[in-house]
């Protein structure tokens, strides 16, 4: 219990608590809201911030039924955050320390096998999803629950245990994790089919109490499952099919890296990142070379006669049931998984390797007793033992020869022999080694040298547990401080190697200064015309900064500072809205989206993207490699070696390679006689010459002029500019350099010209071709250049929609013969729970149209207002509040609305929240009478029992 509290403590008192991936960029600040809401009285039920607004609770992610989110509700953000964090290792070891001394472990044993599986392999790897490890801490209890169930003693009752697995499951079910709850579940259904095989006498009772522990389960996760479950049918993952169900299978060939996770780098820099083509944390497994060792060893045949061995085969067979599980679709099994029903409403297999690690846990902590701890044969091992000692008259140096043969100490040792060798093989220049892990492009030696240095850590560590088993016989008490010493510098090891430093300066720091200038950018952008900032968004799929993205808040960042998003990054989305809009992907958006003004009628006024999806370099800046533009340098384009010497600076065109992520934008742009063409830097340049491709050869003169946009983007400057015009091309070359955002082409000549994307060469900086992802799509009149945040560039669209608005409300014309009136919608309040009050004036009866995504489960009422009160709020006579229907807009929400001024209150009440709120507090008070009801029958019977000794 003090080992978490200093992990995660001691970093939250100095001002940089343990927040990485997922934990950043979308647990906390969701946990964040949970607690706001909780804290003003209101239950968690929307994110107004998110996807133009989104479930809340019912998205999962957030955690919001789960106990200890409710600690954000009354303690400061960043110290709930940290005991959530604490409390997993504390109730992960406590459960499998637990566990294991139930299966009649030494203390020693039980010790090191929970510390193994507590801070090594899958709770480790995956402590970037809280709710993850979470929902896997709870696991080794549900077990103990299971086992306690069968092997209780005489004359106990088994309604504790039936509540301790009942609320065991139903608290993996409030961690809204999906992966631990389906894959620990299969587990434990084999578990409890074990046990009644085994069990014959207790079979019914094992099969009735796991039946009613899983309703129990299921009533006390009703309060996530019930919303969860409505949203999950009209999400973006409501139709599953095999694909979307194995996408997160690992590959066969990666579960070498149970033996030495660093064969494919680390997630640092040093000494070389990881490489491989699936994410690190999702196919770390390693919990230590001793427990791998321990389920060679336990197949020895001293140990398989023993008389517990038979309650071990249990363990390989749900370790094999893991692997299986997270190979998926690389082995036959993974079609007949997707047919299991539930089982297949998950996507990320790889997370089946939570129960190989508690199988190996288990295995180690047997081995450890049976190899270590206790000395001299036991009552269960005497035959075995007999049978490979040495004969009594065979000699002393025979003896010892045997002894080191004896299939307990090779087997053990494989392991350690195989990570020696994996280093060898790579030492030796194999090169062709990662291939054989998929590993992508060409790997040379002088890239894997840093790696294979490194890699003799883990062979110092795997060599030093061989001498364990060698030298046990010789020196046994000191093997057993060896062990402690081994597996605590094998976990230390690998920590350092997965996990990651958490960054000071990313945005839930309070003083994260991109982040804050981002506010000051949305709210310098101006308010809609029914008030309020409008909405933000981000674009960098490729997602070519992610420390600075993390520094200025994308989405779900943003929701630490109250900015509205049509982006998110939760677990599901409105299956409408993201076929719509395609925004649940991590920083992506659609071009073609961004360009039609799609994303503008959803209150977009603020995109925020890099220089990489606006340009491209042809020729890098003389002298050295670094860009000035503190872009990812990409390679450069080639001349096109079609061209000859001395004719125009053509180049060929960019790979396609480039555009991986999102599409070319159109190879050929048409400049309007009379009108203009803007193409944006994503970065600021110093412009001395633009070479415009011409598509075709000019039938007219060519007459283009040349203007720079300011790096503020809220001018154009026209300068003086010399233009050569070639069959293939016009070049302008200015007199003086222009520091700009872009450049803008008008096209003054008697016709349409036909162009290319222009090459912009710079004063020293090197040439770049404006041809990115986001050249054609963001561009002028409806994007405007708002200057930079450090690597990122602004952009400000005008026409955004604003957050309210009526329509069809158009009355009479007034008298002296003007515009008709319109109706007008004003903001009054908005709350972070969802709750809006919005002022409607209608000349006539229209439509209000709130710019919010719609939900089922959306109410609003409508009180008629005297237009004189000030904010519209003073009720005229007879004007009583009136519920009115909520009905989708598009993509958004509308209500019906008479002429003159009202209210119009909206406030969010989804289905099956109530229902499921009540059979939680139902599967409470059931497991906790369970609890108690043995207590009170044995008061009852002291009771009668001293009644009838006085009688």
């Amino acid at each position: 219990m003090a080992l978490p509290l200093l992990l995660y403590g001691v970093p939250a008192a100095l001002g940089a608590p343990v927040l990485v991936g997922d934990n950043l960029i979308q647990n906390y600040p969701l946990r964040v809201l949970v607690g706001l809401d909780l804290r003003h009285g209101h239950l968690p039920l929307w994110n107004p911030y998110l996807w133009s607004g989104t479930p809340l609770l019912a998205g999962f992610s957030a955690g919001a039924a789960y106990p200890g989110t409710l600690l954000f509700a009354f303690l400061p953000n960043v110290v709930a955050w940290t005991a959530n964090q604490a409390a997993v290792p504390v109730v992960a070891a406590l459960g499998m320390l637990a566990l294991l001394r139930d299966f009649g472990r030494s203390w020693t044993a039980a010790a090191l096998g929970a510390v193994s599986f507590t801070y090594g392999g899958f709770m480790v790897a995956q402590s970037v999803h809280i709710d993850i490890v979470q929902a896997g801490a709870f696991l080794p209890w549900a077990f103990l629950a299971l086992h306690r169930l069968a092997r209780r003693p005489e004359g106990t009752s088994p309604l504790p245990w039936v509540a301790l697995l009942g609320a065991g499951t139903g608290l993996m079910i409030l961690t809204g994790a999906v992966e631990p709850i389906l894959d620990g579940g299969a587990a434990l259904a084999v578990y409890a089919l074990w046990l009644a095989w085994r069990t014959p006498a207790r079979r019914r009772a094992i099969v009735a109490g796991a039946l009613a522990a899983v309703v129990i389960g299921l009533l006390m996760g009703a309060a996530q499952l019930l919303p969860g479950a409505a949203l999950q049918a009209q999400s973006q993952r409501a139709v599953h099919d095999y694909g979307y169900f194995t996408s997160g299978s690992m590959n066969k060939s990666l579960t070498i890296l149970g033996l030495d996770p660093l064969l494919l780098g680390t997630d640092h820099a040093y000494p070389l990142a990881y490489y491989g083509t699936y994410n690190l944390p999702e196919i770390s497994s390693y919990i230590g070379i001793l427990p791998v060792m321990a389920a060679f060893g336990l197949l020895a045949r001293r140990n398989r006669r023993a008389r517990e061995a038979s309650d071990w085969w249990i363990w390989y067979g749900l370790g094999l049931l893991g692997l299986v599980i997270t190979w998926g679709d690389f082995t036959p099994v993974g079609h007949l998984l997707f047919h299991v029903p539930f089982f297949n409403r998950q996507r990320l297999l790889s997370r089946g390797l939570l129960v190989v690690d508690l199988s190996l846990a288990v295995l180690f902590a047997a081995w450890v007793d049976r190899t270590f701890v206790r000395k001299g044969p036991d009552t269960d091992t005497d035959t075995d033992t007999r049978a490979e000692a040495p004969a009594a008259e065979a000699p002393a140096a025979a003896g010892r020869s045997r002894r080191w043969l004896r299939s307990d100490v090779v087997l053990p040792l494989v392991p350690p022999a195989a990570v020696v060798a994996l280093q060898l093989a790579l030492l030796a220049g194999g090169t062709w080694f990662p291939h054989v892990l998929h590993v992508p492009g060409p790997v040379s030696r002088s890239s894997l040298w840093p790696l294979v240095v490194f890699l003799t850590i883990p062979s110092a560590v795997a060599l030093g547990a061989a001498a364990l088993v060698v030298l046990r016989d010789r020196h046994r008490r000191a093997t057993v401080v060896g062990l402690a010493v081994v597996v605590v510098a094998d976990l230390v090891l690998f920590n350092i190697a997965v996990q990651v430093a958490p960054d000071p300066d990313a945005a839930n720091s309070p003083t994260a200064r991109p982040a804050n200038a981002l506010v000051a950018a949305v709210l310098g952008a101006g308010a809609g015309a029914a008030g309020g900032a409008h909405r933000v968004a981000f674009f960098d799929p490729d997602r070519y900064y992610p420390i600075e993205s993390n520094q200025i808040g994308q989405p779900d960042l943003t929701v630490l500072r109250r900015l509205d998003s049509i982006q998110g990054y939760g677990a599901i989305v409105s299956g409408t809205y993201q076929a719509a809009t395609h925004t649940h992907d991590q920083m992506t958006l659609d071009p073609a989206d961004l360009a039609d003004g799609t994303y503008a009628a959803l209150d977009l006024g603020l995109l925020v993207s890099v220089p990489e999806y606006f340009l491209h370099m042809v020729a890098p800046p003389p002298g050295g490699p670094v860009t000035p533009t503190g872009a990812v340098r990409l390679p450069p384009v080639p001349p096109d070696p079609a061209v000859a010497p001395g004719g125009p600076r053509t180049f060929a065109p960019t790979p396609a390679a480039a555009f991986a992520t999102v599409p070319a934008p159109p190879p050929v742009i048409t400049v309007a006689v009379g009108g203009s063409r803007t193409w944006f830097f994503g970065t600021e340049l110093g412009v001395r010459t633009v070479t415009v491709p011409l598509a075709a050869p000019a039938a007219t003169p060519v007459a283009l002029h040349l203007g720079v946009v300011s790096p503020d983007g809220t001018s154009v400057a026209w300068p003086q500019a010399t233009t050569t015009v070639s069959a293939d091309a016009v070049t302008l070359t200015l007199a003086r350099m222009a520091v700009g955002s872009g450049i803008v082409l008008r096209d003054d000549g008697p016709s349409d010209v036909r162009v290319g994307a222009p090459v912009v060469w710079g004063a020293g900086q090197g040439a770049y071709r404006l041809d990115g992802a986001l050249s054609a799509a963001v561009s002028a009149p409806r994007w405007r250049a708002d200057g930079r945040i450090g690597v990122f560039a602004v952009f400000v669209e005008p026409s955004a929609a604003g957050r309210a608005w009526v329509e069809g409300a158009t009355g009479s014309a007034p008298a002296t013969g003007s515009a008709p009136a319109t109706g007008s919608a004003q903001v009054v309040s908005a709350d972070p729970w969802g709750t809006e009050t919005i002022r409607v004036q209608a000349p006539a009866a229209g439509t209000l149209v709130r710019n919010v995504q719609y939900a089922t489960g959306w109410q609003a009422t409508l009180r008629p207002t005297s237009p004189g009160e000030a904010g519209g709020a003073g009720p005229v006579p007879g004007g009583a509040p009136r519920a009115v229907a909520v009905r989708p807009h598009g993509l958004v929400q509308s209500v019906a609305v008479p002429a003159g001024t009202s209210l119009v209150t909206f406030s969010y009440h989804p289905h099956r929240v109530v229902e499921g709120m009540a059979l939680s507090a139902i599967g409470l008070v059931v497991a906790v009478g369970l609890c108690l009801v043995p207590a009170l029958s044995r008061r009852r019977a002291r009771a009668g029992a001293a009644g009838g000794g006085r009688g």
